[in-house]
Formats: C-alpha cells, sequence, structure tokens
C-alpha cells in the first residue's frame, strides 16, 4: 500500500506512514460497506409500497367477485328455518345463478325464477307469481341468509340438509325441460325455448324425480330426461311421482307404479293422489282415506279431497265451498272459498278465489288482501 500523503510505499496494515508520520485511512470496505447500507435502505420501502399496492388493487379486483363479496352468491341455499311471513319454509330451496336469476323451488315442483340483487351484505329477491310481485329482502352472513321474517337459508352441504331438503333433491324436478307446444302437439324445450324432447305427444306434464307423463293417442305413459320412453302408453290417465310412486288408472281404477313401470300397489281405488311424506289419499268406496305404502288405512276422510297433499295440508270440498284439512283429518282453513286450490310448494301460498275476488292465503289461512 501507500502513502496517500507522501506518495511512499508502506507496509499493509500500517495506521501511520514511517516516512512523513500522516495518518492512514483505509476507505475501500467501509466505502462499499456503506454503499450496501444505502442500497437496502432503498429497496426496503420499495418493496413495501410494491405490497401495499398489491393488496390495494387484489382487493379492490376481488371484491366484486365470490371471493370476497356475497355479490358473487352462487350455488343452492337450504332453509333451515321457516319465515313467520311469506319469504321461505323448512326446506325449501334457492339456487342462485350467476346471471342474477334464483330458482326457488321444493319438493320436486317446477321451479319459480325470480331475479335477485346483493348491495353489500343485503340480498333483494323480486319473484312474480300469477301476476303479483313478490319482494324478499335478507342479509348475507357468511353462508348463511338471515331474511327479515326471521327464514334462514344455510349454504347447500349433504350435512346440513333437512328432512324435507333431502325429500327435495330425491325429487328435484328438471327446472330446464320445461313442457313446450308446438302446434297440436307437445315437447319439451329449455327457458331459451331451444327444443330439447320433440313435440311428438298429444299432451306433456313437467318432469317429476327424472320422469315426466305424456299422452300418445289417448293413453298415457313415461319418459325420460333423454326422451326415452321408460314406461310404454298404456295407461288410461297418469299424474306425477312422488317418492318413487306415480298414480295411474287402468280400466277406470286407480293404482300406482313405481319409476320401472313396475305395479307397486294395485289399481282398486275411485280416484288417487300422489304421495306425501309416506301418505297418499285415495278414494275407497266413494270415500277418501290416507293410506301408506303398504296400503294400510291411516284415516278416513270426512270430506272430498280435490287436490295433492302439500305443506301437510289437502284441499277439500264440503258444500260446494273449499278449504283444508291436515293429515289427521283436522279442518285447518274453513271451507269459505270457490274453486279447489293447493299450495305452491315453492312459496307456500294458496291462490283462492273469495266473494269473486282472487287473492291469497297461507297455510295458516291468513288472507293477504284488504276489501
Amino acid at each position: 500500500m501507500f502513502c496517500l500523503n507522501c506518495g511512499k510505499q508502506i507496509p499493509d496494515g500500517s495506521k501511520f506512514c514511517p516516512y512523513c508520520g500522516a495518518k492512514i485511512e483505509v476507505k475501500g470496505k467501509p466505502e462499499l460497506r456503506k454503499t450496501a447500507i444505502n442500497r437496502g435502505l432503498i429497496v426496503i420501502p420499495i418493496i413495501v409500497l410494491l405490497i401495499i399496492a398489491g393488496i390495494f388493487v387484489f382487493t379492490k379486483f376481488f371484491s366484486s367477485h365470490s371471493l370476497f363479496s356475497p355479490s358473487g352468491l352462487s350455488g343452492k341455499y337450504v332453509c333451515i328455518k321457516g319465515g313467520s311471513g311469506r319469504s321461505f319454509f323448512r326446506g325449501n330451496v334457492a339456487e342462485f345463478k350467476p346471471n342474477g336469476e334464483v330458482y326457488l323451488s321444493s319438493e320436486g315442483e317446477p321451479s319459480v325464477v325470480g331475479k335477485y340483487e346483493v348491495d353489500g351484505e343485503t340480498l333483494t329477491i323480486r319473484v312474480d307469481v300469477l301476476g303479483s310481485q313478490y319482494i324478499l329482502k335478507g342479509t348475507i352472513q357468511g353462508n348463511s341468509i338471515i331474511f327479515d321474517d326471521g327464514a334462514i337459508l344455510n349454504k347447500y352441504t349433504k350435512t346440513n340438509v333437512s328432512s324435507n331438503a333431502q325429500e327435495y333433491t330425491q325429487k328435484e324436478t328438471v327446472a330446464e325441460l320445461i313442457p313446450y307446444r308446438k302446434g297440436d302437439k307437445w315437447g319439451f324445450c329449455d327457458r331459451d325455448k331451444n327444443i330439447l324432447i320433440q313435440p311428438i305427444y298429444d299432451l306433456a306434464l313437467y318432469f317429476s324425480e327424472g320422469l315426466a307423463p305424456v299422452e300418445i293417442d289417448g293413453k298415457w305413459g313415461f319418459i325420460d330426461t333423454k326422451g326415452n320412453m321408460v314406461t310404454q302408453p298404456v295407461y288410461d290417465s297418469a299424474l306425477y311421482f312422488s317418492e318413487g310412486l306415480a298414480p295411474v288408472e287402468i280400466d277406470g281404477n286407480w293404482g300406482f307404479i313405481d319409476t320401472k313401470g313396475n305395479i307397486a300397489i294395485q289399481p282398486v281405488y275411485d280416484g288417487a293422489h300422489g304421495f306425501y311424506k309416506g301418505i297418499a289419499p285415495v278414494m275407497f268406496d266413494s270415500g277418501w282415506v290416507l293410506i301408506d305404502k303398504k296400503e294400510n288405512i291411516l284415516l278416513e276422510i270426512n270430506y272430498a279431497i280435490a287436490g295433492d297433499i302439500s305443506y301437510g295440508l289437502a284441499c277439500v270440498r264440503l258444500d260446494d265451498k273449499y278449504g283444508f284439512i291436515d293429515t289427521k283429518g283436522n279442518l285447518v282453513i274453513p271451507a269459505i272459498y270457490d274453486g279447489q286450490s293447493v299450495f305452491l310448494r315453492d312459496e307456500g301460498l294458496a291462490r283462492v278465489k273469495y266473494n269473486g275476488k282472487w287473492g291469497f292465503i297461507d297455510t295458516k289461512g291468513t288472507q293477504y288482501w284488504e276489501d
């Protein structure tokens, strides 16, 4: 090394020059060390700023997506607690689509299609039923939706499904197959009116449990969702499948068949409606009774039954007026209405005519109108 003062070569590591006595300062390594420290001080704030910016952009971008925001509401929700109003009943299912549509259904009946909007955690559903619009409001809380009338819907999983909801999933309607008439013939289409099953039938009803009753040349059979004839058209009349059985008429008498077309309950009745939680109304010796699947008579009914059991209630006729009984035969909604009706399984409402005007009642008989 050399002395910077006198320029003479001196021994490495010297602190003072032996010739001129000048103090020797080593500048190389400390300067490099200082440079390294300065670079670190510059890089660290840059990294911090990048992280902050990334979090901001990430949050902004995903705030409108389902990962962070309820505006990405999608999939099925099952009602685990019914509301006090007209929103949902236990076992109802709501399926939210990304396009803003919601399908409301229960127990295999055709879905009612509504529209939904999400504003923060507030959910609004609008449904048109028979010319009237219903608005349902609720709050999204995690995997649950709590509606203003107390109804609670949970995100569908295999473990949180109530018995009613399990029944729904077993009988779920193929919602995209809608009876479609072209001229005098019937087939099935989707919601965009694309024909999925050609209109070759004289009449077609809704699908239930994957099968639909169709009429050909005055006889009824059942087809599957691909249009295959599962049960040949040999019946005088036929109704929907429910709990694996469908009422059919053979030579003026009614019985039940299974999904393979086998006779499950012999055609010995004068009339029949579908099963509901293991019981079905049938007409026997000019009177109506409730039977189980082993044909045991559970209850004799003192009224003429005029419709399927829904929400545990069946429409009955008494002196040319209509009301509703429960599964124990009690008249729980008085027979004061004109014309038969049935509770819509998606809404828990029945459309009734009273004093010449139409309105709705719920399963408790509450009338939703004012004269």
